[in-house]
């Protein structure tokens, strides 16, 4: 695990071993990101600088984004009393953290300026470095379903703002897990009988506590198509474009914004090609269809064990193929699963889904 202690060089490693765990560190860090898992100091100043570029150039912009979202038992509002900075986290810890992410992990980089005042801009990157623009993020999950049904299908939740949902959703089903005493991950292919109120519950939180957040989904069917893994890499795309489209036309999520987006990980060296071909053809979508608004930061395939908002696009994914495949006979407890998913997200339960929209959801057939 990636804490606050090891954030240093061990003395004796090799160049090549430092080179392997400083890897295996980065994309730890990238995953506690994508989860809202934040344990230490540097998984919080790593979410800070994903969700606020403010926070890569501005040392102080860091630190007071970090009191005001990490320390609102002390700091309320705009006020901090003075007796309060003892408890506080202090500017050096926080300029470690970020030094240490930028630096090492180069990960979250700060503008060309920043990092030149800062004496950190190596020659072979001035040309080629840009500025990030502090935008706001979309930060999409997504996950796939129906490689062997009738249809194959995408399912997404996206967070529109600036990224605090995504705590709260975190705490709130890691709450409900305790209580409920549930240790496994939610998996709709795994779902027992006896699961299915737990599994309503994290629906009902995510739909009653998510704010700014939205599912979408999207699906083909599978007759006729010769490749299955090449038709859902497009699902991808036309999923992500698709998806942006109606954010933009109804003003909830207007552009200019970030585009982070994760994919559960299922084989790594595939997944690892998906998502670099995936984000180059966002990139491209980026220039020709939305003018270099949409600013596509990254694209990563992680584990969903630890990430509940891959596996919440899990189950829309599959309680849409659900309810597309359906056969005639006596419904079980994932179909019960399935009606109760979409109907909470306010789409119809018809058997074609051809442009269902919801109150937080759409479902688009192509």
């Amino acid at each position: 695990m990636l804490e606050e202690q090891d954030f240093h060089i061990p003395q004796k490693e090799g160049a090549k071993e430092q080179e392997l765990r400083i890897e295996q560190e980065r994309q730890e860090l990238l995953a506690r990101v994508a989860s809202s898992e934040l344990t230490t100091m540097g998984h919080r100043v790593a979410w800070l600088m994903n969700h606020h570029p403010d926070t890569r150039n501005s040392d102080i912009a860091l630190q007071i984004r970090y009191w005001k979202i990490f320390e609102k038992n002390i700091v309320k509002g705009d006020h901090v009393k003075l007796d309060d900075l003892y408890s506080l986290p202090r500017l050096n810890s926080l300029v470690r953290a970020r030094a240490r992410i930028q630096n090492d992990y180069k990960l979250f980089q700060a503008d060309p300026v920043v990092r030149e005042r800062r004496g950190t801009l190596e020659e072979s990157e001035r040309e080629k470095a840009a500025k990030t623009p502090d935008y706001p993020v979309y930060a999409v999950f997504l996950d796939e379903s129906g490689k062997t049904s009738n249809n194959l299908i995408v399912g997404s939740l996206w967070f529109l703002s600036s990224g605090e949902e995504s705590l709260a959703l975190h705490l709130a089903s890691s709450e409900l897990k305790r209580k409920r005493n549930f240790t496994r991950e939610f998996h709709f292919s795994e779902l027992k009988k006896d699961e299915v109120l737990i599994y309503k519950e994290l629906i009902d939180i995510f739909v009653s506590k998510g704010g700014a957040i939205s599912f979408k989904s999207i699906s083909v069917e599978r007759s006729g198509i010769k490749n299955v893994q090449v038709a859902l890499d497009d699902l991808y795309f036309h999923l992500l474009t698709k998806g942006i489209d109606p954010e933009i036309s109804t003003g909830r999520a207007p552009l200019p914004r970030i585009l982070d987006v994760w994919k559960d990980l299922e084989e790594v060296g595939a997944d690892k090609l998906l998502m670099a071909n995936l984000e180059t053809k966002l990139q491209q979508a980026a220039a020709s269809i939305y003018d270099n608004k949409l600013i596509v930061q990254r694209c990563v395939a992680i584990d969903s064990k630890s990430n509940i908002f891959l596996q919440v696009a899990d189950l829309v994914a599959s309680s849409a193929n659900r309810v597309l495949s359906r056969e005639e006979g006596t419904p079980n407890h994932k179909d019960e699963l399935a009606d109760y998913v979409l109907t909470r997200l306010g789409i119809g339960l018809t058997s074609s889904l051809d442009l269902a929209v919801g109150d937080l959801a759409v479902h688009i057939r192509l």
